[in-house]
């Protein structure tokens, strides 16, 4: 059993934006947020896609029962008092940075540096999460580390145009005050270290 972080990314609208989030029935964060405000008309433009970054809204750890194997967990954030839109879900790759420089630098595994530690990439490409099926691998399809979004209890629909199987309409989910955002994530296994130079591949 390990300690393992999650980073919850998105944008915050309200200076009093406050969230209560609980992972898998316990609350693991309780607080007003401290990203900086942006206007949520701000977050996209006419082809939607995201103009202001998205940026940490919160992290938490939670005792993972095994590190070695991929595990799912729910996720439920309310949002008590202000506004937010909730994006990518990063899980760290591992708390020991040494595996990841064991890989050649042609074949590095999907991570970003975030506050000094590597987080599995839960953005576009055919990272960790991917399955390498063409719908997998479009830049907006959430299904790659989080899926069954619901916000107040009703499933967020796909648009129109998009696939039967995706899952994710657009980068950030939009709440208000009093909304109650679910999903389940998906946490990979910690990062091995690479045997012979081997390079990444999932």
């Amino acid at each position: 059993m390990a300690n393992r972080t999650i980073k919850v990314y998105g944008h915050n609208h309200a200076a009093d934006t406050a969230i209560v989030a609980s992972w898998g029935g316990v609350e693991v964060f309780n607080s007003t947020l401290s990203a900086a405000v942006v206007n949520y008309e701000d977050t996209y433009d006419t082809s939607q896609v995201d103009v202001a970054p998205q940026v940490e809204l919160f992290e938490f750890t939670f005792a993972n029962t095994d590190d070695t194997t991929e595990s799912t967990h729910a996720l439920s954030i309310t949002v008590s008092a202000g506004s937010a839109s909730i994006g990518w879900i990063y899980d760290i790759s591992n708390n020991d940075n040494t595996n990841y420089g064991t890989y050649p630098d042609g074949g590095k595994p999907p991570v970003e540096l975030i506050d000094g530690k590597y987080y599995w990439t839960p953005g576009t490409g055919s990272g960790i999460y991917h399955d390498g099926s063409l719908t997998a691998d479009h830049g907006m399809d959430a299904v790659i580390n989080a899926n069954t979004f619901a916000v107040n209890g009703t499933a967020v629909e796909p648009a129109d145009s998009a696939p039967a199987n995706y899952k994710f309409d657009g980068f950030t989910h939009y709440l208000e005050t009093s909304d109650v955002f679910t999903c389940n994530v998906r946490v990979a296994a910690t990062l091995s270290a690479s045997v012979g130079g081997a390079v990444w591949a999932r």
